[in-house]
């Protein structure tokens, strides 16, 4: 099984999801929980973060800006079971739902306790 979730340090759950930095998305094989696969969130930098990691591409004619759109991140993450987050807006729930992919919300922050969490309750 996979799942996703939203972090600004690869360590807990981001407070805020479409703003996240990365979305990690982790195996889980019956006790083991491994990142597989780390999906740079492009929307990062639309929303005030002044922290740069990578380079910024302009397109000139184009809005980058144009709305909220996460496509391109939840079609990434099309192969996880769920998304692990606090809350999320009505966008990016939108965008999971038409890639089929479950919510579970939660106010634990450390990754692999949530991942648990996630587990003890689906069980």
């Amino acid at each position: 099984m996979k799942v996703a979730v939203p972090t600004d340090d690869k360590k807990s759950i981001a407070k805020f999801t479409g703003r996240a930095t990365y979305f990690q998305i982790y195996e889980i094989e019956g006790e083991k929980i491994e990142p597989v696969m780390t999906i740079e969130n492009q929307h990062h930098h639309e929303h005030g973060s002044h922290e740069h990691h990578h380079e910024h591409h302009h397109h000139h004619g184009q809005h980058a800006h144009h709305g909220h759109s996460h496509a391109r991140e939840v079609a990434a993450m099309k192969d996880a079971e769920v998304l692990i987050c606090s809350h999320m807006g009505k966008h990016f729930e939108q965008a999971l739902k038409a890639y089929d992919i479950g919510i579970f919300l939660t106010k634990t922050t450390d990754i692999h306790k949530a991942i648990e969490e996630y587990r003890s309750r689906k069980d």
